[in-house]
């Protein structure tokens, strides 16, 4: 069984505001993270703000797997990303087994708040994530290689760290949704 934690970094909290960034993905059991950024797809030069091509690659990265594995996926990145494919007259993500920590998280423990970053340092995880600044954001979005490197980075500590909540949480969690 193929099971993927994933994470997708954007430019905005609405999706007919704002565009994908990124997109990271680790399968169970591999050392690579897997990782899309806009600024390496082909027509980012001339149209840096056309996510069409890392739309199309996250989709097809998803459908390798057999389980999703999110942080707050099912609320945000999942209709996120679908919102973009849908815009570019693509398959949207549908029916994927998804497991999303966060409601693990806000229903089976009581934590101070429902972040990744809280449940990691309550699990006691070897992993710091970054802390994001808006200033990043707003850089990254207007080209700023530093500033993108950072956001993927962070991309790529939250699928780690996803793989490993998961690992340590996995016996609370009673179902998979479709």
């Amino acid at each position: 069984m193929n099971i993927m934690t994933f994470d997708l970094e954007c430019s905005n909290l609405s999706a007919n505001f704002g565009m994908l960034l990124a997109g990271g993905f680790k399968t169970f059991g591999e050392k690579t993270v897997k990782l899309y950024r806009i600024d390496r797809m082909p027509q980012y030069k001339k149209e840096p703000w056309n996510d069409i091509e890392l739309a199309r690659l996250i989709r097809e990265e998803l459908e390798e797997a057999d389980i999703l594995v999110s942080y707050n996926g099912r609320r945000f990145d999942i209709p996120f990303l679908n919102a973009r494919l849908i815009k570019y007259d693509m398959k949207p993500i549908i029916g994927k087994k998804h497991i999303d920590l966060f409601f693990t998280s806000k229903f089976q423990l009581k934590l101070s708040n429902w972040s990744l970053d809280a449940l990691a340092k309550h699990l006691g995880l070897p992993i710091e994530k970054t802390q994001m600044q808006g200033d990043q954001w707003i850089k990254a979005m207007t080209g700023d290689k530093v500033s993108l490197d950072y956001i993927v980075d962070h991309c790529r500590k939250d699928v780690i760290v996803l793989e490993m909540a998961f690992m340590k949480t996995k016996g609370l969690i009673k179902f998979i949704k479709d």
